[in-house]
């Protein structure tokens, strides 16, 4: 064994010299090349109450606790690098809710603001244009409606994934420009479609009045 090799002071196992977190127990390790002797006296120290803790993590999503030797929570299923890399958020699922209540607020809030600004711009893009298909008595604007709305609770969901589940997050500026030409492409078909509907219909009416 290296003699520069980290001791863990939770777990008491090897690392190599560079790492930054136990393998084992993902506790973090002092800077590199500084040896740990003195964590391990610490714990020690504080065996008796501690004994429980380094066994143990806790989940962020649901805070149940895990066996250090699971790396999935038996509860809701999310993993334990979540849980470990959820701690660099200064953000509360709250404060991300509260601010998903603006169209990509909530990514706007969790360091996402490419994805946040693409969804604010495409989600009353969609509402706007569906308005505006509705006002001439176009029922098809409700499509656009309805597609801006799921964009914008999505991008409230990806918000919240984003600090408690990273890797599930759906939403990217490539999906965020295919729901924008979604909208786009239907919302012009809906037009295309309803114009010469609306011209005849104003024709018939003018006709009429004349004779």
């Amino acid at each position: 064994m290296n003699d520069d090799d980290l001791i863990c002071g939770a777990c008491g196992a090897r690392n190599s010299h560079s790492a930054s977190w136990c393998s084992q127990c993902y506790a973090t390790l002092g800077p590199a090349g500084e040896p740990e002797e003195g964590g391990i006296e610490v714990d020690v120290a504080e065996a008796p109450s501690d004994t429980a803790d380094s066994g143990t993590w806790v989940c962020s999503v649901c805070s149940e606790e895990q066996s250090i030797d699971l790396s999935v929570c038996t509860v809701c299923g999310a993993e334990i690098f979540e849980t470990f890399g959820s701690n660099r958020w200064d953000v509360t699922s709250t404060q991300v809710t509260r601010s998903g209540l603006v169209p990509g607020g909530g990514l706007m809030k969790v360091d996402r603001s490419v994805e946040g600004i693409m969804v604010l711009i495409v989600t009353l893009f969609g509402l706007g244009f569906g308005a505006s298909i509705i006002s001439v008595g176009g029922a098809g604007g409700w499509l656009l409606i309805v597609v801006a709305v799921v964009l914008w609770v999505a991008a409230a969901r990806d918000a919240l994934l984003t600090i408690v589940a990273p890797r599930s997050v759906v939403l990217s500026p490539k999906v965020i420009m295919a729901v924008a030409t979604v909208i786009i492409i239907v919302g012009m078909l809906l037009v295309f479609r309803g114009f010469p509907t609306s011209a005849v219909g104003n024709g018939e009416a003018l006709g009429g009045a004349v004779l």
